[in-house]
């Protein structure tokens, strides 16, 4: 029960101090449900993306449920389609999703990457 509450207290601890920068990370329907098909839209100003012809998410969703493995249950990468300034891509997430966490990257072997300055952006469901 200790290792529950440590990292629901970690996982909410990060998402407070994710806020203010994941602006450029939103997410359709605005209060995703578990189960769900989720757009997720990434805007790379600023980044080292920002110049990119290619953006690779990898979105890792996470469940309380298996405290052995931190509750990954799956690790997806998704090749996004490009809108505009914004990329854009779709998940399917598992009716135990409770977390997605999201990285960025240009798919390349030396590739430039983008996860909020190590901080990394969540999805809360």
């Amino acid at each position: 029960m200790k290792k529950l509450a440590a990292f629901i207290l970690l996982m909410t601890a990060l998402i407070n101090i994710n806020i203010a920068k994941e602006k450029s990370v939103k997410v359709a329907p605005a209060k995703p449900h578990a189960g769900d098909e989720i757009t997720i839209v990434y805007n790379g100003e600023g980044t080292e993306l920002a110049k990119t012809d290619k953006v690779e998410m990898t979105a890792y969703l996470l469940s309380s449920r298996d405290i052995k493995t931190y509750g990954i249950e799956n690790a997806h990468s998704v090749l996004m389609e490009k809108s505009g300034k914004e990329w854009k891509a779709k998940i399917k997430t598992t009716p135990s999703t409770e977390l997605i966490a999201l990285t960025f990257d240009n798919g390349e072997v030396n590739e430039k990457s983008e996860n909020n300055d190590g901080l990394g952006y969540f999805i809360k469901f």
